[in-house]
This record gives structure tokens, sequence and C-alpha cells, in this order.
């Protein structure tokens, strides 16, 4: 949060973020900008659309589908961008606000550093519904979880793809314990309530400006 004046004139409290765009990858894993694909709206995506065909004509419960998966998406990614969509009820997803990318490479490089593999990888986008924010239905009311798995409106096809991957039993073993892992450490009620109260904390003083 910050204070904003334009030309003198007091404008109150903005959120200051970085632009999610090549330059932004390219600064935070030392990658070339010009090789960085980032999408956000239905257009023709070839490589995303080898995903979805070979997950819509693969049973990826099989060891060698779900290997081939793996290189084409960045599992362990896709799990805990699921885990925060569903927790905190964002449900202006994933019908809306999906953004993903990955770094254009031409060979199998499963070990490239700084995710310079070639895989898709989501990016957490536009919360603004999260936490309750919108509508009258209490949050702890909404079942986010079946809501990300019948989703039936969204373009990226997020809801296929996390219920064809729960088909896989490493997948949900991975998915179960991995949610549990986040509700008792980054999603612990105290700690979740600590970091809101600090934020508040922190614009509490230009509140009455």
């Amino acid at each position: 949060p910050v204070i904003v004046f334009l030309n003198g004139e007091y404008w109150g409290i903005h959120n200051l973020r970085d632009r999610i765009d090549p330059i932004f990858f390219a600064n935070h894993h030392g990658l070339d900008p010009q090789k960085i694909e980032i999408y956000d709206f239905p257009t023709d995506i070839f490589h995303y659309a080898d995903l979805l065909v070979f997950t819509e004509n693969h049973d990826l419960s099989d060891p060698q589908n779900y290997e081939h998966i793996k290189k084409l998406m960045d599992v362990d990614n896709f799990i805990d961008y699921l885990i925060t969509e569903i927790y905190s009820r964002n449900t202006d997803w994933p019908q809306n606000n999906v953004r993903f990318w990955r770094y254009q490479t031409d060979n199998d490089q499963p070990d490239a550093p700084n995710n310079g593999d070639g895989r898709w990888r989501w990016i957490l986008y536009d919360l603004d519904a999260g936490f309750g924010t919108f509508g009258e239905e209490p949050t702890y009311a909404h079942n986010t979880l079946y809501y990300a798995l019948t989703a039936n409106n969204d373009y990226y096809r997020i809801s296929f793809i996390f219920r064809s991957l729960l088909q896989n039993n490493l997948f949900r073993q991975q998915f179960i314990n991995r949610f549990a892992d986040h509700m008792n450490t980054s999603f612990q009620p105290q700690r979740v309530l600590q970091v809101i109260d600090d934020m508040q904390s922190a614009i509490a003083p230009a509140m009455p400006e």
C-alpha cells in the first residue's frame, strides 16, 4: 500500500504492484523475456492445446500417461495454485481470471534451472472475489472445492484438468497431503488473522486522511 499524490493532489491509498508480464518472469527467474509466453484470454495456444488433447484421450491413472503430463505442466505449481484459489473461496474463478505461462524451448529439459523447462505454470491473479468479498452467501458455506471440480464455463478447462488428474492416485494423495500441509501452516487460522491484522495496522494511521 502506498499514499498517492498526483501533481500535489492527495489521491488516497493505492496498492503498488508489479505488472505480470514477460519482464516480471525474466527478472525473477533469469530468463529471456522474448521466450516467455503468458496467456489470460482464449486464443490459439498450440502447446497448451497439446496438453488438453492428451488429457482428453489418455487415462491419467496410468503411470506412463501421468509422467507425460508432468512433462507438459508443473504439477506441483498447479496443486498450490488450486489450493490457494479453493481456500480463498474465489468465486470469480476458474471461469475467469486465469493466467498461465511457460518458457519457450524446443528441447525436453526437465532439469532446466529457473523454471526454464518449457512446462506450463499458473499465476495467482485477481482474488478480489475471495474471502467472501462478493455475494450474500457466507464464505464458509461455499464449497469451492466442488466449484473448482464442476465449473463448466472455464475457457482453459481448469476443472477438466483437475478432475482428470484426480484419477491418478499419486496426484490425489499429493493434493490431499499438500492441502493438509497448507491448512496446518500457511493457512493456519492464527497465522492468517495475524497477516490481516498486520496489514490493517500498516495502513491505519493513514485512514483518517
